[in-house]
């Protein structure tokens, strides 16, 4: 007699939990904690979880679309070997608008030789934001050379030497259509 009442009530507390998951169905993404981790300090900001406000203002964001033009000068200490090439990467974040933050990258391969080599990378970006007057763009890049290694008839790419460089910029978002044209050093 007392395995089918436990039975019973096992069957009972199941039905009970889905009325209990039942609830969280009109909130997409509502496990864990929404925030922006940026990516230079470590720090985690929280962002305030209103759906009301955004339900009752879903049309208050526009669209800000521009490219950022990334020309990078690099003194190459570390020799380039012989088939060996020197790439770079860039990333623009976008930060703090309520709608979201967004990450943009490119790569390019760069020109030169000896100890002088240029890269430059164009990022285009659209970002649909609701706050842009208050949210903040940074950009960061890094430079690397690697070279080809073929064993038996296996070809791999091992990175020789890479430098990621945060440089002290941080701005707000540029008016839409703006191309934005910024030149940094590297050393590696």
């Amino acid at each position: 007699m007392k395995l089918p009442i436990t039975i019973f009530v096992c069957v009972c507390l199941v039905g009970l939990t889905q009325l209990v998951w039942s609830q969280q169905l009109d909130r997409p993404n509502a496990h864990g904690v929404p925030g922006y981790l940026d990516p230079k300090t470590g720090t985690f900001t929280t962002k305030v979880q209103t759906p009301e406000a955004d339900k009752a203002n879903p049309l208050s964001a526009s669209f800000y679309f521009g490219t950022y033009k990334l020309d990078i000068a690099a003194t190459l200490y570390t020799p380039v070997p012989s088939g060996g090439i020197v790439t770079c990467s860039g990333t623009v974040d976008e930060y703090g608008d309520p709608s979201g933050a967004y990450n943009e990258e490119a790569s390019a391969i760069a020109t030169g030789s000896g100890s002088s080599w240029k890269c430059d990378m164009t990022i285009p970006y659209a970002w649909l934001l609701s706050s842009p007057s208050t949210d903040n763009v940074d950009v960061s890049y890094s430079i690397e050379i690697a070279e080809s290694i073929t064993v038996g008839t296996t070809s791999t790419i091992v990175t020789i030497r890479r430098s990621e460089f945060s440089p002290p910029y941080t701005t707000g978002v540029p008016s839409s259509g703006t191309v934005t044209t910024l030149n940094f050093g590297a050393v590696l």
